[in-house]
């Protein structure tokens, strides 16, 4: 069964924003403008310009700097805004996945036909205001997005976790997450939609449609569970 620990790192969720400070707030700027008064170098460093590699300082007397100014900004008032709209989606998003994880792992042992071992994953979360949304490793997932439609949330957070329940990371294998949760998860537990009607991973559509004829065959045969399937389908040259 796959559960899901949601969580909120106040420096990871700061670091995010700033790093996107127009899609949450103008007031943002202003952040920017104040790191940038204190301590040009520390604010390189924190926005990731490769000019920090040619800083007079080393990298581990950057990271000291830029930690301690974090460590104020933390109490701004645009931080405390960005950090109390965030634990509201906490609190929205937890309460979306406890109605319906029981539902969501009943329809996905009907999709892998396996059983899927006790598994909890970490969810770190950014201001649903921003586009985040990716799977670490060592069952951690980072997640912070808009409602596109509906469940949009919980599907792509099965997407995450299902890269670490099937085990490999390559480009069949991610088209075959996205048939899973982005397709047949996705209608199933909005009961509406159909197969391809949603973005996705552009780059993945095409191997997904071929995939797709052997998909339907698959969800039909009582005996092939998703690691057969994806053992089968690995034999066939796709374009």
């Amino acid at each position: 069964m796959i559960d899901f620990k949601f969580t909120i790192n106040q420096r990871y969720l700061f670091l995010h924003t700033f790093r996107h400070k127009l899609k949450v707030s103008p007031k943002w700027v202003r952040l920017h403008n104040k790191i940038w008064e204190i301590d040009k170098d520390a604010y390189d460093f924190l926005i990731g310009r490769p000019e920090v590699m040619i800083s007079n300082y080393s990298l581990k007397q950057l990271s000291i700097k830029a930690d301690k100014i974090v460590t104020d900004i933390l109490h701004t008032k645009e931080f405390k805004k960005t950090y109390q709209e965030t634990k509201l989606y906490k609190k929205w998003i937890s309460k979306q996945w406890n109605y319906n994880k029981i539902k969501i792992n009943s329809i996905l042992k009907r999709i892998l036909k396996i059983d899927i071992p006790k598994t909890k994953f970490k969810v770190f979360l950014t201001h649903p205001q921003l586009t985040n949304g990716c799977y670490l490793d060592d069952y951690r997932i980072c997640w912070g997005h808009q409602e596109n439609w509906k469940n949009y949330s919980l599907v792509y957070l099965v997407h995450e976790a299902l890269h670490e329940i099937l085990k490999d990371h390559d480009k069949l294998v991610h088209a075959v997450i996205e048939l899973v949760a982005d397709n047949q998860l996705r209608i199933e537990l909005s009961k509406k939609g159909k197969y391809f009607d949603i973005a996705g991973h552009t780059e993945l559509k095409n191997i997904e449609k071929q995939i797709y004829p052997y998909w339907k065959k698959y969800l039909k045969d009582e005996k092939m569970n998703i690691f057969d399937f994806l053992k089968e389908i690995k034999k066939i040259k796709f374009v």
